[in-house]
């Protein structure tokens, strides 16, 4: 009861605002400046997906992609649907930027991005942006997407932590989707500022364990939004309290791209000090075999002089 207490004390007061959210939020700056009132999931794409609820009408949901934890997809659901002004609003918040040029998305699309009744956009910093609106002219959903989409992110499912075993005996996908999700339960468990108790996990995709007596009690879960806007999750597995390499290294400003420069260069430097070596190896060689035709020669004129003697 005294956590129910302090998990609802802490989301009452710090619950997650429109205005914390910007396209240049990053995982680990979300780890120290967000909440910890979300939900995860690990999706199909590798990608871990955090949900807020900002209040009983309105939830947020941020991907961010576990390479070089950049956010990729933004999704803010409306219960009911909220007017044009305060979408409006909410998008230039999160965008920082107020020139926005709308158009009609064309029906011909709807499919494909998983909307209806949509307007469409592209910010200066290169996010393309979804309003997506009801049968009264409220808006239900709006979607933000790093990159120029190509399928409706709203519809990836969870990734499997199964093992699967290749023919040649290795073991692919699960063990990396456990990686991802004891790191995401590490990061969730971890209070910063913005949280005054870190929550309890939500468990998706459980992993049967032995029986516990008298499980604890949970504290009560966020009313859930209709069926207009998306499905309810839930998330965390696999506790895990020390940090990967991969999250150091990104923690300390070092990504992907950074170690295959770093790679490149050691590679660069065992191949000079190689042709270094070798080429002094080869030089002694022929100094060695001018050396032994020199003695060679002096040799041979002794013997043709103590020849001519006799």
């Amino acid at each position: 009861m005294a956590t129910a207490f302090l998990l609802l004390s802490a989301g009452t007061a710090q619950a997650l605002q429109i205005k914390d959210v910007d396209t240049t939020l990053t995982r680990v700056r979300a780890d120290r400046e967000l909440t910890k009132d979300y939900k995860y999931r690990v999706l199909q794409d590798m990608a871990v997906r955090r949900t807020w609820m900002v209040d009983k009408d309105c939830r947020v949901s941020l991907d961010f992609d576990t390479s070089n934890g950049k956010l990729i997809f933004v999704l803010v659901e409306y219960k009911g649907g909220v007017d044009k002004d305060r979408v409006d609003d909410d998008t230039e918040t999160i965008l920082q930027d107020t020139d926005i040029k709308w158009k009609k998305l064309a029906k011909s699309k709807q499919g494909k991005y998983g909307v209806k009744n949509a307007r469409v956009a592209k910010a200066g910093n290169g996010f393309y942006i979804f309003q997506e609106y009801n049968k009264k002219n409220k808006c239900v959903r709006l979607m933000m997407t790093a990159a120029h989409p190509e399928e409706n992110r709203r519809d990836l499912q969870d990734a499997s932590d199964a093992s699967h075993v290749t023919a040649l005996g290795s073991t692919a996908g699960g063990s990396a989707v456990k990686q991802i999700k004891a790191e995401e339960e590490r990061r969730l468990r971890t209070p910063n500022q913005a949280s005054q108790a870190a929550p309890e996990p939500k468990v998706e995709n459980p992993v049967k364990e032995p029986k516990k007596p008298a499980p604890k009690p949970k504290a009560p879960e966020p009313e859930p939004l209709d069926d207009d806007t998306v499905d309810d999750t839930d998330g965390g597995v696999l506790v895990s309290e020390k940090p990967s390499p991969m999250e150091w290294l990104e923690e300390h400003g070092i990504g992907q791209d950074r170690l295959i420069q770093i790679g490149g260069g050691l590679v660069g430097l065992i191949l000079l000090f190689s042709i270094i070596g070798y080429a002094r190896r080869r030089a002694a060689q022929k100094r060695i075999l001018r050396r032994v035709q020199e003695l060679r020669q002096g040799t041979d004129a002794d013997d043709e002089e103590d020849d001519s003697e006799e």
